[in-house]
């Protein structure tokens, strides 16, 4: 099977509905039970959701709901702002509100491992206020949750929210299409990618958003995956790799999140141990997400 040996640790963000940029930013705290609930469809005993607790201010029932199911939250500040932008002080106030959120919806109890995800991925605006930062996170029993696969499912969301507003069905299916595709075609790339590097399948994090597109197409997307030979597991098991843990150091020197960075990086050092057989890696430079406003045929 094409994808045996894949181990994926799903995780959400913007946690119970992304704000999409324009066309009246569509939030709909309802899709945080319809992904719940393909979750639960496809038998996946593990998934965290990383909660902006502004957002999330009416949506405690939605809250519940994931952790009786046995899902975890974790924290993704309480308003989303670049932590590069603001002082680090301004940034754990954010992260402080929103812990008292989660501290409320008692979602550390029981064990539960304390998540933190950077909003947008962004750890801080220069090396010292990274570590600082970092160590503060720590101090508060935090454990800090990258990834090293991004769904890009965010890049459908103006595209179906267009269809919508046109009333065009048709294009939204290939919209959500298109999305499903993609999503497929970026879990193929890297892992064929690790196997190269590493002889090895490394347990990845996967990078989902509580938005229109997943909450349309994860229940297909898990099935396929899963019937291709992809197992799924705990985010502690994806984090604890030694490749996440790499990347995890590299971003922390680096910063800012970039998943063409990570085609990059995993393809430079292919072509130094395999000879370029592979091609450029940007997989936009690819077009794997091809139009993301399809013509109709």
């Amino acid at each position: 099977m094409e994808f045996a040996g894949a181990r994926l640790a799903l995780t959400f963000d913007d946690a119970p509905s992304m704000r999409e940029p324009g066309l009246g930013e569509r939030f709909e705290p309802a899709r945080m039970d319809r992904i719940r609930e393909a979750l639960q469809a496809c038998g996946v005993r593990h998934a965290v959701a990383f909660v902006i607790s502004d957002w999330g201010a009416g949506s405690r029932a939605e809250m519940r709901r994931w952790l009786e199911a046995g899902y975890e939250l974790g924290n993704h500040t309480a308003d989303h702002q670049f932590c590069s932008g603001r002082t680090i002080a301004e940034s754990l106030d954010a992260v402080d509100r929103c812990g008292r959120y989660l501290e409320q919806l008692d979602a550390f109890s029981e064990g539960r491992e304390r998540w933190f995800r950077f909003p947008h991925l962004d750890r801080g605006a220069d090396p010292n206020a990274r570590a600082a930062l970092a160590a503060e996170l720590r101090d508060r029993g935090y454990r800090i949750a990258g990834c090293s696969l991004d769904s890009f499912d965010y890049a459908y969301e103006g595209p179906l929210a267009m269809a919508a507003l046109c009333a065009e069905p048709e294009r939204e299916r290939q919209v959500l299409g298109r999305y499903a595709q993609t999503s497929t075609n970026v879990l193929r790339f890297h892992l064929e990618a690790s196997r190269k590097l590493l002889g090895r399948d490394p347990a990845h994090s996967l990078l989902f958003h509580f938005g229109a597109a997943t909450s349309h197409k994860l229940g297909n997307l898990l099935r396929e995956w899963r019937a291709r030979g992809a197992r799924f597991c705990s985010l502690e098991e994806a984090v604890d790799d030694p490749l996440h843990r790499e990347f995890d150091a590299d971003y922390q020197r680096q910063g800012l999140f970039s998943p063409q960075t990570t085609d990059r990086r995993i393809v430079s050092r292919l072509r130094r141990r395999f000879f370029g057989t592979l091609q450029s890696s940007s997989l936009f430079e690819q077009r794997e997400l091809g139009p993301l406003w399809p013509h109709l045929t």
